[in-house]
């Protein structure tokens, strides 16, 4: 065989293995739900979420959207049960995002379909002022491709990320390839979960102004989505254990965008015994959290049913 002939041999079996592994691995990334308990989740409360009407039963449907301070500060089977004369409520959590993942995130649900009359926003005041998003994972299942360009403005990203941004999008793997290096790790080191618990990892609080600041362009932001669908914005802000937490801020921003800023506990007040981790609400603390979350959610004005 010829030199020339042996090359292009071997250069096609090696295209053909990588595109093996690459396959292989589409596959491991589009399979991770049914083995993570965590993606399981998420993968089902997204489905539910795009195909949420305006109505159910003649109620008006509610959408609560947030991180971790959701999924462990809120009882969605208490929540329902005290809300269910007057909507229809539905979850969907996902750890390790801020407020700008949530502004692409809620962007795609309107794209791909979701109609809910009321959308909640669970974030803490510090939420609201981060801009990073959570990487690829964001990029696979909270960002739709044709806002790429404005993700990449919004985070000043260079032509790699930005690339990579674009794969994740496409790529399961690529988007959930640090779940799963995660997911094994507690697999293999069950305790270092504990370790959270510990010592935890507790953002520092914005100067004021900053939140100030962030609020007022935000709040207008969202609502600027939010409007074409003739949805309604609530923000919620989940109790914090620090007196010092700009909660305040963020409330007094909502009224000049027409955003209703629900304060259940006001910072302090929720004693340090019903948290997990001084960050998040432990399972007594988020029985007393929703159950003054539905009272005041109660008390709102009806939402009206847009058709």
């Amino acid at each position: 065989m010829k030199p020339a002939a042996a090359s292009r041999r071997a250069l096609v079996y090696l295209l053909a293995v990588l595109l093996l592994v690459a396959l292989l691995l589409e596959g491991v990334g589009r399979g991770f739900g049914h083995v993570s308990r965590i993606q399981r989740r998420i993968n089902s409360d997204y489905s539910a979420a795009i195909k949420m009407p305006a109505s159910v039963n003649g109620k008006p449907t509610m959408l609560l959207v947030g991180n971790s301070l959701l999924l462990e500060g809120v009882n969605p089977l208490a929540l329902h049960k005290a809300m269910a004369d007057q909507y229809d409520v539905q979850l969907f959590t996902v750890e390790q995002t801020s407020y700008r993942d949530w502004y692409y995130g809620m962007r795609r649900l309107f794209d791909a379909g979701s109609r809910p009359s009321v959308v909640v926003l669970c974030l803490s005041a510090q939420q609201f002022t981060v801009e990073s998003v959570r990487w690829g994972y964001f990029a696979h299942f909270l960002m739709d491709l044709r806002d790429l360009p404005s993700v990449v403005r919004h985070e000043h990203l260079d032509a790699t990320t930005a690339s990579t941004y674009f794969l994740a999008n496409l790529s399961a793997w690529i988007g959930v390839k640090t779940e799963i290096r995660n997911w094994l790790l507690v697999k293999t080191l069950p305790d270092i979960l504990e370790l959270g618990n510990i010592f935890p990892d507790l953002p520092p609080l914005p100067a004021l102004d900053t939140v100030r600041k962030a609020a007022d362009s935000r709040f207008l932001e969202m609502q600027q989505i939010f409007a074409p669908y003739g949805t309604r914005l609530i923000v919620l802000l989940p109790p914090s254990a620090d007196t010092s937490d700009p909660a305040a801020t963020v409330e007094g921003e909502g009224p000049k965008a027409g955003v209703s800023v629900l304060v259940p506990y006001r910072p302090g007040e929720m004693k340090l015994q019903y948290f997990r981790d001084g960050f998040h609400l432990n399972a007594e603390g988020a029985r007393l959290f929703t159950a003054r979350l539905a009272e005041q959610l109660r008390v709102l004005p009806p939402a009206e049913i847009k058709h």
